[in-house]
């Protein structure tokens, strides 16, 4: 159908949306887009984007609904064409909606400090800033170095390196003799050293000023470590949403390209310089500097050449996406998984090659450079000498190995923190399309390279996965009861994921391994990319938690309270009051959390979990004492959060409240999974008949069984109820006998899906 009541409506996206091209993250296609009022950003797959891509203006929904259909071969109705309209506009996509994130959707107070590496720095790795103020920095510089960027001077300047390349290749014997006197004069060698660091700087500059000349951000400039190797970095912001693929290229390749054109003005004094100590100096440097600039060109992590690569082929993260396919396929051919069925054939091409090439390359390079220590070593202390550069090696992997079975020792036989006692495998795809939001903080693989992109961005790590919580075969045991057995799902980003459950289902317990609060006694738990076991302080930053059984500082105030636990969490005062705003407390902020009634208190842990702006929230019977009103209102609440990409995993005893609000839901019986999916899926599955009721005088049940359609019809509390399939034949039926006015309907809900899955009251 084409959504009626709305086919002719013309939502227009916002003109000033920036939107970058798309990347390829596993098998997923992704879409950046981002709010250049307040700095959101969010990831569109496919059909999200599409649909937000077409919306012009111009074209009626109909329209736009008859392009999705040809392109993607199914139709969407009104609900999720309500739906995925709600949410774009919630996120403020669309014209009109500017203002919707900030004034419609708790929390939204404005971007966050965006653009610092985080972390604590020690001496075996760290950072540090070396410039005060970085953007004011590469403006000075972007505005002297205009006449740079001028295709005269570029392409020059292209024409020279080219020249100096092919020289330099021709006498690379020289050049190898000359770094082998230099070498041996420490005076020179030091002098080569830091013109090498100079060089460095400029690698970084470079990066800053090709990124800012088309439209990026540089917010730090500083040095990092992580030893043995020390190196400056740059942070570029907006890279993924440059208008053009080669624009992106071009802030790769700045670094290197600064590089090699340095080396200019040593090329002609090194070919006519004499002999001796000045050519040697200058030879070695060249090599040094020649070495460094295709070195960075290498296609591996976290090199130039990798980030490159990958702007190129449109790939994010290009080395996990290959491991991570290349792992899936080797599973699968041993029967453990899925295999690489869900990855597209592109997708299944770039991952391939590259995996095979970027090992052959380290694996040649290690190899190598094994076989020239081994051969220096040899001829400078003997055989014995020799083999010093393999036992090392070995003896490194066997430390590896040691390292990780005492990590596994020890995970096993740590004793679980907090108490035991008290608390109690799909991924089917969605039937509406979803936009996710990326959350606001990330952590770096290592194929992150600091010098392109930030590692804290505003709702979009480039890095992150597109799971927030991966739980895979997990069990806990109390004794002989199985409180989770076997337990695996999915959550997604963005996603609000109901849990559901009779009492003693083992969804608390569930909850509380996600949240790190419990051990699994088997199977993996993954949440945004971290094991919440043993206790994850960096990750617990990034988690909101609502517990049945809350603590509070009962002597402090509601508002005392929440402006304490943001001062933990090295927030202002500001916080706790946008908190307290959030969950409708506002009036209670002087009361003693003593004096607060039950269903207050409930929304005072609530505020708890939010107030440090969290990008997994989780809640755990949130409206369990909370009046209808007050219900009511934190659904709206929640609705909120997940219009900013927020991912909720919530469990609940409020059928019509999973109904309502999660995209999709687990039902859990007796510690396991017994069905997963989507609300509507869930009663759809039923295949329940609608139920048509007439008051018992306006119809009899033989008259009512009578009706073509009506398949069982009986008398219940004065009332005649019929079953059909074909609601809309009967009801026209009904209508005749009995009147508009006394026909009413009933379908299946979430409800009757429970009880029939479960066969059990909730």
């Amino acid at each position: 159908m084409r959504a009626p009541g709305m086919p002719e409506s013309r939502p227009r996206r916002r003109p000033d949306l920036l939107v970058g091209p798309a990347v390829l993250r596993g098998a997923a296609e992704l879409h950046p887009v981002k709010d250049p009022v307040n700095g959101r950003r969010f990831e569109l797959r496919a059909k999200e984007f599409f649909v937000l891509d077409h919306l012009d203006g111009e074209r009626t929904l109909a329209e736009v609904g008859d392009a999705y259909a040809g392109r993607f071969g199914a139709r969407l109705g009104e609900a999720q064409w309500r739906q995925l309209l709600g949410l774009l506009y919630g996120r403020g996509l669309l014209a009109g909606a500017e203002g919707a994130a900030q004034a419609g959707s708790p929390g939204a107070s404005g971007p966050r400090p965006k653009g610092a590496l985080s972390g604590r720095s020690t001496v075996l790795s760290g950072h540090v800033r070396m410039v005060s103020d970085a953007g004011a920095l590469i403006e000075h510089l972007h505005r002297r170095t205009a006449f740079a960027r001028t295709p005269f001077f570029l392409g020059t300047v292209l024409l020279l390196v080219c020249a100096m390349m092919i020289h330099l290749a021709a006498e690379f014997g020289t050049l190898v003799d000359d770094m082998n006197q230099l070498a041996h004069q420490p005076v020179l060698l030091m002098a080569a050293g830091v013109g090498l660091w100079v060089s460095m700087a400029l690698h970084e500059l470079a990066h800053g000023l090709v990124g800012r000349a088309f439209g990026g951000t540089v917010t730090e400039i500083g040095l990092r470590w992580r030893l043995p190797v020390t190196y400056m970095y740059c942070l570029v912001q907006d890279v993924p949403f440059f208008a053009r693929r080669r624009h992106q290229m071009a802030t790769a390749a700045a670094g290197p390209a600064m590089n090699l054109a340095l080396l200019l003005p040593l090329w002609p004094l090194w070919a006519w310089a004499p002999a001796g100590a000045p050519h040697s100096a200058l030879g070695g440097a060249l090599l040094v500097g020649l070495v460094f600039a295709l070195a960075n060109l290498a296609p591996l992590p976290p090199l130039d050449g990798y980030k490159l690569l990958g702007y190129g082929l449109g790939v994010e993260r290009l080395a996990a996406g290959s491991r991570g396919y290349l792992a899936a396929a080797v599973a699968g051919r041993f029967g453990r998984g899925p295999g690489t069925g869900g990855y597209p054939p592109r997708a299944r091409a770039v991952y391939r090659a590259y995996g095979l090439a970027a090992g052959a390359l380290t694996t040649g390079a290690a190899a190598l450079l094994l076989l020239w220590a081994t051969r220096t070593l040899a001829e400078r202390y003997g055989t014995a000498g020799g083999w010093a550069p393999v036992l090392l090696l070995l003896a490194a992997v066997v430390l590896w190995r040691l390292g990780l079975a005492a990590r596994a020792r020890r995970l096993q036989h740590t004793p679980p923190d907090g108490d035991e006692g008290t608390r109690d495998s799909a991924h089917p795809p969605r039937t509406a399309p979803a936009v996710t939001a990326r959350p606001p903080r990330g952590t770096a693989g290592d194929d992150h390279h600091p010098a392109r992109e930030p590692r804290e961005q505003v709702m979009t790590p480039v890095e992150q996965a597109a799971e927030a919580v991966v739980i895979d075969d997990v069990r806990k045991s109390y004794g002989d009861l199985k409180a989770v057995d076997g337990v695996s799902l999915t959550v997604r980003r963005g996603e609000f994921f109901g849990i559901l459950g009779p009492n003693g289902a083992g969804k608390t317990t569930l909850i509380e391994m996600v949240e790190g609060l419990r051990r699994a006694d088997g199977g993996s738990v993954s949440v945004l990319g971290s094991s919440p076991w043993p206790r994850n302080t960096e990750l617990l930053r990034r988690l909101g938690v609502q517990t049945q059984a809350s603590a509070f500082f009962t002597r402090l105030s509601a508002l005392e309270h929440l402006r304490t636990v943001a001062t933990l969490y090295g927030l202002g005062p500001e916080a706790a009051d946008r908190a307290l705003r959030e969950v409708g407390l506002g009036e209670q902020g002087g009361t003693r959390v003593d004096d607060l009634s039950g269903g207050q208190r409930q929304r005072l842990a609530i505020a708890t979990a939010l107030v440090h702006e969290p990008e997994l929230i989780m809640l755990d019977e949130p409206t369990a004492a909370l009046d209808p009103e007050a219900r009511r209102s934190l659904w709206s609440l929640l609705r909120g959060l997940k219009s900013q990409g927020r991912t909720i995993v919530h469990t609940t005893h409020h059928l019509d409240e999973a109904e309502a609000l999660c995209d999709r839901v687990a039902i859990m019986s007796h510690g396991r999974v017994i069905a997963l999916d989507t609300p509507a899926n869930l009663v759809r599955s039923l295949k329940a008949p609608t139920r048509v009721l007439v008051p018992a005088d306006r119809i009899t049940v033989e008259r009512a069984l009578a009706i073509d359609g009506v398949d069982r019809a009986e008398v219940d509390n004065g009332e005649v109820v019929m079953e059909t399939r074909v609601a809309g034949q009967v009801i026209v039926a009904v209508n005749e006998i009995a009147g508009p006015d006394a026909v009413q309907t009933r379908t299946a809900t979430l409800e009757d899906a429970y009880l029939a899955l479960t066969g059990s009251e909730h």
